[in-house]
């Protein structure tokens, strides 16, 4: 089970305890369960943070927002020390049907839940860093607890014999998912003997979208949902987010020119909207770069630039007509036919 289901689980399981009180407390002094309410809507924004806005946590979020409205009596009446004899007939209905609702989410929950990635079943070292910065100044090292998160870089270290003996690719994600959809490949990938180091930026000199979906709790759920039902978006934009990538690779250079000896060469690992500007990149840093792969021009790849769904976001892979695999036979492919790229 994965941390985000987890907590997504405790707090199903708060709702469904205030919601089912109607069932266990009759008659008592203070409706004192009615605080779970609070408790449950609170959790649920921490978790938007946490993981960021994805389907999973708004529908999580949204029914907490509804158990908390229909408890908001039920707060004041305890805020005012006021008795409770019984509960009204409205108030048990809703109460009912809302279980029934929490009942179905948590059963969706744990059916389309994403396949739990363990590195060291992998025997893959994650090293993980967030900067703060902007594409003009440059990054610093650690961003501090108290400092806006501008930059998130991943580095998977094989614990292996081979780790360090070539190239270290490079990778961004497309920014219609996250890191996190990328792990299942970049875990196969590191695995099979390859140091990576990945990163993700959301600097206000590198816009994607209007400034409130511009974050990185609600960029990639905003492309997402933009490429899904406006099938002209990515290709109107293709220009400016190709530009936006290209500050991305040269970043991401510096920050691995900075990390690693001065005569380490690099291979650049692309997908989707990245695709054109790994290869400017590849082209512009030939002294340093071995070459690039793109993850799309592998024909099983179905559906580049979502990552891996079919592990990281069932629900969209459900509606691309796929299934969850927790075998990881694509990312394993797709690990592969890197590593034979590579060696070309």
């Amino acid at each position: 089970m994965t941390d985000a289901l987890s907590g997504e689980l405790l707090i199903l399981i708060l709702l469904i305890l205030t919601c089912s009180r109607i069932f266990f407390s009759r008659r008592i002094n203070t409706d004192s369960l009615s605080l779970l309410s609070v408790i449950a809507l609170i959790l649920s924004f921490l978790q938007i943070l946490a993981w960021g806005a994805t389907l999973q946590e708004l529908l999580v979020f949204t029914a907490a927002i509804l158990v908390f409205i229909s408890n908001i009596h039920a707060l004041s009446r305890l805020n005012s020390q006021l008795l409770v004899d019984v509960y009204s007939p409205l108030f048990i209905t809703v109460s009912i049907l809302l279980c029934l609702i929490l009942l179905l989410l948590s059963t969706l929950l744990v059916v389309y839940r994403p396949v739990n990635v363990d590195p060291e079943s992998y025997h893959v070292k994650v090293t993980r860093h967030y900067l703060s910065g902007n594409f003009q100044y440059g990054f610093n090292n650690d961003a501090a607890w108290y400092e806006k998160k501008d930059a998130e870089t991943v580095l998977f270290t094989p614990e292996t014999e081979q780790a360090g003996s070539g190239p270290i690719l490079l990778f961004i994600p497309d920014k219609r998912a996250s890191l996190y959809e990328y792990f299942p490949y970049l875990l196969n990938l590191s695995s099979l003997g390859v140091t990576v180091l990945a990163a993700d930026f959301y600097t206000a000199d590198g816009s994607w979208l209007s400034p409130f979906q511009d974050n990185r709790l609600i960029r990639p759920t905003a492309l997402l949902l933009h490429s899904l039902y406006n099938k002209n978006f990515m290709a109107a934009h293709e220009k400016a987010y190709t530009e936006n990538m290209c500050r991305e690779y040269a970043a991401l250079f510096r920050i691995a020119k900075a990390q690693f000896s001065a005569s380490q060469k690099y291979f650049l690992v692309s997908d989707g909207m990245t695709a054109t500007a790994a290869a400017e990149t590849a082209a512009g840093q030939a002294e340093r770069c071995s070459g690039y792969f793109l993850l799309q021009t592998v024909p099983e790849f179905k559906y580049p630039g979502y990552g891996c769904i079919e592990q990281m976001n069932i629900p969209l892979a459900v509606y691309f007509g796929l299934h969850r695999d927790p075998e990881e036979r694509m990312p394993r492919y797709l690990a592969q036919e890197t590593i034979a790229a590579l060696k070309k």
